[in-house]
């Protein structure tokens, strides 16, 4: 049974960074070297036959991975593992579930990545890299090539009502954008089919171009109700079969942001997922052949951030926008600074002298060389996309990027150990 205490105290151990805040204990960096859902990819790699360094720590497994042909992953966007172990302890129904799709052995926590948002976290799971070698460094970035700051997620223009997947008009190859081999071009190459699960909107998106590169076979669904039973009759057609499932559910994260972290809403949609997931999976005639892995796990968390600084419209925050090419990018719970030349130490003062109870900082010469982005041969666009200073809000705060996001309840792409620790829940069947 793995050690979920002994897991969680590592992960936390983990100081990459010492921030000049004295909040800095309330921070969890990216575990790259084994337990972040990085990891979770080089492991599926592993198991199915492709040679890859820093899969998932043998905690995970309590020892060694089991020994299976078929793997199937299944992310619930913005299911925290605090939020679950609290929902688990108040709710019998839904420890009863978990304790089903385990085995018993509970859930194990990882960590997201920095910034722990869907633009960086779902290309760590098809890339099996992390952001600083892709370079999907976050919801917006500056890029270079256009000169503008992009919109990842939805591959447009950040600023203005551009149409999604709009950047390809102005030059930027959503297929080119990342040239790192997918986790379906390294399973190609063995020749293991890769089967993905995705909502029908998102296929083709700039985002699903970047992640989705390679031979897949796609089993598109319209709604919750059809995801389900898709992924029923999925498993039952590759039973026996050595391959990989990845499924992806966006709607945990949607009603997160509307309604709040701990709202009953947020817990209603978890406890919904997670009792149709059961009712899937442990149902012997959908595809159970004793050979396959059932992994379920989350991109990040989510934790509500009433606190908004309003730096774009409060002239308290002069000091910092006048220093400021551009608006930030990234996520408003992790922000990249592009600054004037010349500028970055008066920055730094005005956020220790204002700010420290509620923003840290660090250069980006200090986060590269620490790791905070991952390690090895990095991006060559890196310096460029993280700009000159990052900042980082502590729980419950945000820097507001436009009005219309005031409207968002909870939120994530911070450092908190709520936005920052995921949840891994593994069986065979």
């Amino acid at each position: 049974m793995p050690d979920a205490a002994k897991i969680e105290a590592t992960i936390r151990a983990n100081r990459l960074l010492k921030l000049p805040v004295a909040w800095d204990d309330e921070i969890i960096y990216p575990y790259y070297d084994g337990l972040s859902i990085m990891n979770v990819s080089r492991s599926v790699l592993n198991l199915l036959g492709v040679t890859t360094s820093a899969p998932l720590s043998a905690d995970v497994w309590d020892g060694t991975p089991p020994d299976v042909d078929r793997v199937v992953l299944i992310v619930l966007d913005g299911l925290g593992y605090q939020f679950l172990h609290n929902l688990c302890a108040e709710d019998a129904t839904v420890a009863a579930i978990v304790a089903d799709l385990t085995g018993g052995h509970g859930i194990a926590p990882l960590t997201s990545v920095a910034p722990s948002t869907t633009a960086a976290a779902l290309p760590a799971y098809w890339l099996a890299q992390p952001p600083g070698r892709s370079g999907m460094l976050g919801t917006v970035q500056f890029l270079r090539q256009p000169s503008l700051l992009a919109d990842i997620l939805f591959f447009r223009p950040a600023e203005g009502g551009h149409p999604h997947g709009s950047l390809e008009s102005w030059g930027v190859d959503a297929e080119q954008f990342v040239t790192l081999p997918t986790v379906a071009n390294q399973l190609n190459a063995v020749d293991v089919p890769v089967h993905i699960m995705v909502d029908r909107a998102l296929f083709g998106s700039g985002l699903s171009k970047i992640m989705h590169r390679g031979n897949v076979n796609s089993a598109l669904h319209l709604g919750q109700s059809d995801l389900y039973l898709r992924l029923a009759g999925l498993l039952r057609d590759t039973a026996g079969q050595r391959c990989y499932i990845s499924a992806y559910n966006p709607a945990f994260d949607s009603v997160s942001h509307a309604y709040g972290a701990d709202s009953l809403q947020a817990k209603h949609e978890a406890r919904m997922q997670l009792q149709n997931l059961h009712a899937v999976l442990r149902d012997p005639a959908n595809g159970h052949d004793g050979r396959t892995l059932v992994m379920i796990a989350a991109d990040h968390g989510h934790a509500d951030a009433p606190n908004l600084l309003d730096i774009q419209r409060d002239a308290a925050y002069a000091p910092l926008t006048d220093a400021m090419r551009c608006n930030f990018g990234a996520e408003e719970r992790l922000a990249y600074l592009y600054l004037r030349e010349g500028t970055k130490a008066a920055v730094i003062d005005f956020l220790r002298e204002t700010l420290a109870d509620r923003v840290a900082w660090v250069t980006r010469e200090e986060a590269l060389a620490a790791g905070l982005f991952g390690t090895g041969d990095l991006h060559a666009e890196i310096s460029h996309r993280v700009g000159d200073l990052i900042a980082i809000p502590r729980m419950g705060t945000r820097l507001m990027a436009a009005p219309h996001t005031a409207r968002m309840v909870s939120a994530h792409g911070g450092l908190s150990s709520r936005e920052m620790m995921v949840p891994l829940l593994w069986h065979t069947i």
